[in-house]
């Protein structure tokens, strides 16, 4: 059984590397949260790996 699996992540691309026949992806995202201790607002950035496998990479690269 095939799956698609279909998300979003909006942020800042990081580096982009074409290895064979996929391409990796790097994407900072930003979250921003309140912290109950001290009621300041706290931002942290969380990098996610995306790979891209097959006949999805033709003109990924490019599109990114």
């Amino acid at each position: 059984m095939t799956g698609i699996a279909e998300f979003k992540i909006i942020g800042r691309v990081g580096a982009i590397k074409d290895v064979g026949t996929t391409v990796r992806v790097s994407i900072a995202a930003n979250y921003s949260y309140k912290d109950k201790r001290s009621g300041d607002w706290v931002d942290n950035v969380k990098w996610n790996e995306v790979t891209i496998f097959n006949e999805a990479t033709q003109g990924s690269s490019r599109e990114i």
